[in-house]
């Protein structure tokens, strides 16, 4: 498939942008930095951490609804204030958690083509997490809160190269250019999302091992998480090429802490997993 020329230029201007420093990237949501901020203070309280993150009520509701999850809560100690729910996730995870859901945010467009392809990646995203939790849980002795934090934002980082990118195609949308149809969208991101996303990971400065996964490739340093990761993403794109399988599940942002429950899509991961031994 011949790249679309306006792809193809737009593509090209982004790449010499990166090559010269030149181009201008999306700074993280300012509840993010606060809270990042906040967790790394020794003196800072549980409190001003939640006092910071209340300041996006979506952010808070959502952070509330993960805690929920049978990885953090139990039915004898249940999660009812925001407090509790840092304090049981733990402040990295809750660091992780809150990065996760301010970047989920960062993907809003006006264009009614580019917010379709900003769902299907955030689709994706939860999707990745739920499949690596569940891998992680089958492989390990024991559920691991630390990984599934790890998980969250690990899986919303792969694609964060593609943030630009759709904002330049938003601006094109907005000047009356006609864009191609969204699969052809969606794999000129994935051609240059990995330069774009190395550079916003450097911009943020986030883990070194979230910029090692992002070419999804094996290597000896790589924590079991990510390992995970790349495992449930080999099976989220053979999934996604099986036209004799029904399409994955619509999820909410909510589930992404939620391992796969019994049942169809769990039998075919584990027979999967099976298969590659």
């Amino acid at each position: 498939m011949s790249l679309d020329p306006i792809l193809a230029a737009v593509g090209a201007r982004l790449q010499q942008q990166l090559e010269h420093d030149t181009l201008v990237l999306p700074s993280l949501p300012e509840v993010a930095l606060q809270v990042r901020y906040l967790a790394q203070d020794p003196r800072s309280s549980l409190k001003q951490i939640a006092d910071a993150i209340s300041g996006d009520p979506a952010m808070a509701s959502q952070l509330m609804r993960l805690a929920q999850t049978l990885r953090y809560s139990h039915p004898s100690q249940p999660i009812t204030t925001l407090p509790i729910a840092i304090a049981r996730i733990g402040l990295q995870g809750t660091v992780n958690v809150a990065l996760a859901l301010a970047i989920q945010q960062l993907f809003s467009f006006h264009s009614p083509q580019i917010r379709l392809l900003c769902r299907e990646i955030q689709q994706k995203s939860v999707h990745l997490s739920r499949l690596a939790l569940t891998l992680h849980d089958i492989q390990q002795a024991e559920a691991s809160s630390q990984a599934a934090d790890f998980i969250v934002l690990a899986a919303v980082l792969l694609d964060i190269g593609c943030l630009p990118l759709l904002a330049e195609l938003d601006q094109l949308v907005a000047q009356g250019m006609h864009l191609p149809e969204n699969p052809i969208l969606l794999a000129w991101c994935q051609q240059l999302r990995l330069p774009l996303g190395h550079a916003m990971l450097g911009r943020w400065q986030l883990d070194a091992s979230f910029a090692e996964l992002l070419p999804l490739t094996l290597t000896p340093t790589l924590p079991a998480a990510a390992r995970t990761l790349i495992l449930a993403h080999e099976y989220y794109q053979w999934r996604q090429s099986s036209p004799q399988q029904p399409p994955l599940a619509e999820v909410q942002m909510e589930q992404a802490l939620h391992a796969l429950p019994e049942g169809e899509e769990f039998q075919m991961l584990t027979e999967w997993l099976e298969q590659k031994k």
